[in-house]
C-alpha cells in the first residue's frame, strides 16, 4: 500500500475499523501533494474531539483508586486515546510533508503500526474492565499542539522528543504501578508500549540530530524549536528514567538539562525577583539605586535563594541560572525546583517575556525599582496589582511608611501599651530608645542613655537592614568627628534617627508572618538567627528549636517568668498586631517582625518588636529549609563569605564544597517524605559564588558553638 493512501484512510475515515486495517506492506512511490491540517481528524461520533464532545469531563484516576478494575480502565482509555491521535497526528505529517526523505516516511508508517498495536492492547483490556471506548471525553490536546506543525524538524521535536518521551515515563510509572498490584496482564502491555516507544524516541533522535543546527549543542536546539504551549517539561511525565533516555540515544547532558527543568504544564505561577537592597532603594526615594561593587556580587551570588520559597509553575529570574550539576543534587535530595529565567539586563525583560503569563510578580521587597520593573510587566501578570490598596493611592509613600523604623518604633510601645499582662518581661528600666532629629537631639539623647547600665549605645538609620547604617558606641564612649560627620548625613538623606540603649543580646528571634485578604492566621513560626558583632545577618538555627541556647534561656522561652506560659503567645499577638497594622496600609505578602531576648540586671526580657520587614525575609527561607531536616537533628543555615572560608582553610568555595561535600555527604531518614538527618548542603551554586555561600549543615548533635572547628577538622 502506498503510504499516503495510508495515512489519508487514518486521517480522513470516519470508521474506526478501516482506520485500523492493517496494510501488507508500503511503498511510496506517489507521496502526493503537500495538504493542509483539518481542525479535526474525521472520527465516529462517539470518538469526536472536545471541542465536539459535550459530555461531562472525567478526572484522571488518582494513584490509590487503581486498586479498583474500574479505574484501571479509565487509565487505559486515556492511553488509548493518546496512541490513537498519535496515529493520526503521524497520518498528518506523512500527507503534510511528502518531501521528506523516503527512510523517515517508512519510519513514521512503522511507528504508526506500532502504535495501532498498543491501541488495540489497550482497548481490549479496558474493555475486560468494563470501559468502552467513547464514554468518556476524548481531549484534543496532542492535536491542538502538534497540527501546526511546519517541517519535518517540527515534527520529531514536538511528537517523537516531546509526548512520545515523556510517555517513557508514564509507561514505565504505571507499568510499576500495577505489577505491584498483581495486575501481570496490564503491566505486560504497559512493558511492551515502553520498549516500543524506546524505539519511536529514538527515531525522532536520529532524525533531529541530522536537521537541527550543528552550530547548537542538543538542548539548545530543542529548546529553540519548542513553540508554547510545548516546553522541555512535556517531555517529562512521572518519575524520570534516565536508562530509557540513554537507550533512545539521548545525550547525558540533554538528559540531565531535561531532568532539572521546570515549566508551568499549563497553571501559570509566580515569578520571583531577588531585590534585597528595596530599603535602600526607598530610603533614595526614586528609582536607579545603585548598590556598591560588593553587594551586586552578593546579590548575583544569592539571586536564586527564592527557589525555595517556590511551588509547581513557579519561576526565578536571575542573572545566571545555577549549574545543572548543583540541580540535580538539590533534586536529588528532596527539593523542588522551580523554572530559572536568566536575563542580561531588567531592562531586557519586557521583551523577554513574549507570550508568557503569570499569576503575579513576587519581588523580595517592594522598591521604586520594583515598581518601575512592574510597571513594565504587568501586562503578562493575572494579577496586574502589586497591593490590594494603599492609603492614599500612592505606593511610594505607603511602602516608605512600612518600611521606616520610626514606624516600628512607635508601634513597639503600641503593642506593649495594649497588653499589660505582659510588660513585666517586655520592659526593663535600662532599655530605652529616643527619636532625633537634629545633631542636637542626638547629642541630649547620649546624655540621657548615658545613665543606663546597658552595654553601650547604638544610632540607627530609619532605612537600612542586616547592620546597615547605624553606628555603635560602647559604654562611657562618645562621637567622634567622623561619627558626627555620618550622623549630619544620615539626618539630611533620612530625617530621622533612632538613639537607643545597645542591650546585652542572648538570643534573636525573627516572627515570620504573612498578610493576607482572606482571614487566616498570619503567625508562620519564630525562628532564632544570629548576626555578626557589626549586626550583619549571618545564619538561623533549624532543626531542634532553640537547641543552641543556654537552659535559662530556653526555660524562659517555654515558661517566662516561672509561669507556665511560653513566648509563643506573644509572637502570636505581635504578628497578629503587626498584621493589622500593615494591611491597614494596604500591603499583602510575606513579612518578618525582628525580635529579642535580652539580659538586665540578671533578668531576662523580651522586645517584642525591634523593627518590621514587609518582604520576604531570609527567615521565610529558612524556614522552607526547615521542612528539609529531621526533627531529631540540629542545623544551622550560614551565610560564609570568602575570607571566612579562606580562615577555613581553603582558597575558594568551589575547593571548600568539593572537600566538605565529601566529608559530610547528605544522609536522609526514611519517613515521607525523607528528611536530612546529616550533611552539608549548599544553597547556592558553589561553582558559581565570588562573594557570599550559604551553607544548610546538618548533624543529630551539631555543636554551635564550635561550628568553625568541626568545618576546619580534617581537611
Amino acid at each position: 500500500m502506498e503510504i499516503r493512501e495510508f495515512a489519508q484512510r487514518i486521517l480522513f475515515s470516519n470508521s474506526l475499523l478501516e482506520k485500523l486495517l492493517l496494510p501488507e506492506s508500503f511503498t511510496d512511490f506517489d507521496p502526493g501533494q503537500s495538504i493542509l491540517s483539518p481542525k479535526f481528524p474525521e472520527r465516529p461520533k462517539e470518538l469526536l474531539l472536545e471541542p465536539y464532545q459535550t459530555k461531562k469531563k472525567h478526572l484522571f484516576p488518582k494513584e490509590h483508586e487503581l486498586e479498583q478494575e474500574n479505574a484501571r480502565g479509565r487509565v487505559l482509555h486515556f492511553f488509548a486515546n493518546h496512541e490513537l491521535l498519535a496515529m493520526e497526528l503521524m497520518a498528518l505529517a506523512l500527507l503534510k510533508f511528502p518531501e521528506a526523505p523516503r527512510s523517515f516516511r517508512l519510519g513514521v508508517a512503522q511507528t504508526i503500526l506500532e502504535e495501532r498495536t498498543h491501541f488495540l492492547l489497550y482497548v481490549d483490556r479496558m474493555q475486560h474492565f468494563g470501559i468502552t471506548l467513547g464514554e468518556i471525553p476524548l481531549n484534543g490536546f496532542f492535536w491542538n499542539c502538534i497540527s501546526t506543525m511546519q517541517n519535518p524538524l517540527d515534527y520529531v521535536v514536538q511528537m517523537s522528543l516531546t509526548f512520545e518521551q515523556a510517555n517513557l515515563d508514564y509507561a514505565l510509572h504505571y507499568r510499576n504501578v500495577l505489577q505491584n498490584l498483581g495486575d501481570t496482564q496490564t503491566s505486560e502491555i504497559l512493558n511492551r508500549v515502553y520498549q516500543e516507544e524506546i524505539g519511536h524516541v529514538k527515531l525522532g533522535t536520529i532524525w533531529f540530530n541530522r536537521w537541527r543546527d550543528p552550530q547548537e549543542n542538543e538542548w539548545q536546539s530543542y529548546q529553540k524549536l519548542l513553540r508554547i504551549p510545548l516546553t522541555p517539561n512535556r517531555a517529562k511525565g512521572i518519575g524520570f528514567t534516565r536508562e530509557g533516555r540513554l537507550s533512545a540515544g539521548l545525550s547525558p547532558d540533554f538528559i540531565d538539562q531535561l531532568e532539572v527543568y521546570h515549566h508551568s504544564k499549563g497553571r501559570p505561577g509566580s515569578l520571583f525577583f531577588f531585590n534585597p537592597v528595596c530599603e535602600l532603594q526607598i530610603a533614595q526615594g526614586h528609582k536607579g539605586y545603585t548598590p556598591e561593587a560588593s553587594v551586586q556580587a552578593m546579590i548575583q551570588d544569592f539571586a536564586c535563594l527564592p527557589l525555595f520559597l517556590t511551588h509547581t509553575g513557579d519561576t526565578v529570574l536571575c542573572p545566571e541560572a545555577p549549574s545543572v550539576s548543583y540541580l540535580l543534587d538539590l533534586q536529588k535530595n528532596g527539593f523542588f525546583l522551580p523554572e530559572f529565567l536568566p536575563y542580561s539586563s531588567l531592562e531586557t525583560l519586557p521583551s523577554m517575556l513574549k507570550s508568557r503569563q503569570f499569576t503575579r510578580f513576587e519581588p523580595w521587597g517592594w522598591s521604586p525599582d520594583t515598581l518601575d520593573l512592574f510597571s513594565q510587566i504587568k501586562n503578562h501578570l493575572v494579577h496586574a496589582e502589586p497591593f490590594s490598596a494603599w492609603s492614599g493611592n500612592n505606593p511610594l509613600s505607603a511602602l516608605t511608611a512600612c518600611f521606616s523604623k520610626v514606624w516600628s518604633f512607635h508601634l513597639r510601645q503600641e503593642f506593649i501599651d495594649l497588653h499589660p499582662e505582659w510588660k513585666s518581661i517586655l520592659t526593663s528600666e535600662n532599655y530605652q530608645g529616643i527619636l532625633c532629629q537634629s545633631l542636637l537631639e542626638v547629642d541630649q539623647a547620649f546624655e540621657r542613655l548615658s545613665s543606663c547600665s546597658a552595654e553601650g549605645i547604638v544610632i540607627k538609620g530609619v532605612f537600612g537592614s542586616s547592620g546597615q547604617n547605624r553606628l555603635r558606641f560602647r559604654s562611657n564612649t562618645r562621637p567622634q568627628t567622623k561619627d558626627v560627620v555620618w550622623i549630619n548625613r544620615m539626618l539630611h538623606a533620612q530625617k530621622y534617627l533612632i538613639v537607643e540603649s545597645w542591650m546585652n543580646r542572648v538570643c534573636d528571634i525573627g516572627v515570620l508572618i504573612r498578610v493576607q485578604s482572606q482571614a487566616k492566621k498570619p503567625f508562620l513560626d519564630a525562628l532564632s538567627f544570629f548576626t555578626a558583632a557589626h549586626g550583619q545577618y549571618k545564619g538561623h538555627f533549624l532543626g531542634r528549636k532553640f537547641a543552641q541556647v543556654e537552659p535559662e534561656i530556653l526555660q524562659f522561652v517555654n515558661g517566662y517568668g516561672g509561669k507556665t506560659h511560653s513566648l509563643s503567645a506573644i509572637f502570636e499577638a505581635v504578628a497578629s498586631f503587626v498584621e493589622q497594622k500593615l494591611a491597614q496600609q494596604g500591603y499583602t505578602g510575606f513579612a518578618g517582625i525582628d525580635t529579642f531576648i535580652y539580659r538586665d540586671q540578671e533578668r531576662l526580657f523580651l522586645c517584642p518588636l525591634v523593627e518590621i520587614n514587609p518582604r520576604y525575609t531570609m527567615g521565610h527561607i529558612a524556614l522552607e529549609l526547615d521542612k528539609h531536616i529531621s526533627p531529631k537533628s540540629r542545623a544551622l543555615w550560614l551565610h560564609l563569605n570568602l575570607k571566612e572560608i579562606q580562615s577555613l582553610g581553603f582558597s575558594d568555595f568551589k575547593e571548600f564544597a568539593k572537600e566538605k561535600g565529601k566529608q559530610y555527604p547528605i544522609q536522609r531518614d526514611h519517613s515521607l517524605p525523607a528528611r536530612i538527618t546529616e550533611g552539608l548542603l549548599f544553597t547556592n551554586d558553589p561553582d558559581q559564588a565570588t562573594r557570599c555561600l550559604s551553607t544548610l549543615f546538618i548533624q543529630p548533635q551539631l555543636n554551635f558553638s564550635s561550628w568553625k572547628q568541626q568545618l576546619q577538622k580534617n581537611k
